[in-house]
């Protein structure tokens, strides 16, 4: 089969598949969205206990009875969630003021490693996690997987002939 012919069978292919499907991106809506939540959790997580007992990071605001934690190692966790929650706001702020589309991904990336850094040092003292670790970690994890919808432009395909026909048979079932 000749090439000339390959294309014209591919793009006939793909004239008809557009009209029996239609395709929904993901980017637009749901990547700031993800991006903004992991931000969110961020902020969060350095506000609420980090291990179990209420055992709060150093600079946190205790809430009810709790107390801090007095370490280096607890510092360093500390300095990086915040340092994490500060660079996503930065992201999302670079997102809306410059154009340049890598310098934003490679800030909500640098905040997403700096969430997962703080949790993995947390774990290696050997404290029970409590709402704030996991909500660093699902902080990261937004901030991460917002990315990659971006990036790689995740689309969601839809058929459309198969939701007609699914109408018509629920139709013909519910006539009297």
């Amino acid at each position: 089969m000749s090439v000339g012919k390959q294309k014209h069978e591919a793009a006939e292919d793909r004239r008809i598949q557009s009209v029996e499907q239609t395709r929904i991106s993901l980017a637009p809506t749901w990547t700031w969205r993800l991006i903004i939540c992991g931000a969110l959790l961020d902020v969060a997580s350095t506000l609420l206990p980090w291990g179990a007992n209420q055992l709060y990071l150093p600079w946190s605001l205790i809430i009810g009875s709790g107390t801090v934690l007095h370490a280096s190692e607890f510092l360093t966790v500390g300095v990086l969630i915040r340092a994490a929650a500060i660079v996503g706001w930065a992201g999302v702020l670079l997102h809306e003021y410059v154009e340049s589309r890598m310098l934003q991904y490679v800030t909500i990336l640098t905040s997403s490693a700096l969430s997962f850094l703080a949790v993995a040092f947390f774990t290696t003292t050997g404290i029970n996690l409590s709402w704030g670790a996991y909500l660093g970690l699902a902080g990261g994890a937004f901030l991460l997987l917002g990315v990659l919808i971006e990036r790689l432009e995740v689309e969601l395909v839809v058929d459309l002939e198969e939701r007609r026909q699914r109408k018509t048979e629920d139709d013909s079932i519910n006539e009297p």
